[in-house]
């Protein structure tokens, strides 16, 4: 039998913090005047990172992981 492998709390503690800032940032984006730097300098301020690009690894993640949620629900 196989056994499904579970996330720790601290793996779904940082799934979480990850959505919250993927969504943050979006949020932030939609104005037209914002700038990317900006936004991601005041997510690091928030989250507490010690480097700006953090974020937007984060982001990068996130967007290619609902990119994949969305294929594989397209394709059922």
């Amino acid at each position: 039998m196989i056994q499904l492998r579970q996330k720790t709390k601290t793996q779904e503690a940082r799934e979480n913090r990850d959505r919250a800032i993927y969504e943050e940032y979006e949020q932030l984006l939609r104005d037209p005047q914002q700038s990317r730097i900006e936004a991601q300098r005041y997510l690091q301020r928030k989250y507490g990172f010690a480097r700006q690009c953090t974020i937007y690894d984060i982001w990068r993640r996130e967007a290619s992981r609902r990119e994949a949620e969305t294929a594989k629900t397209t394709t059922l």
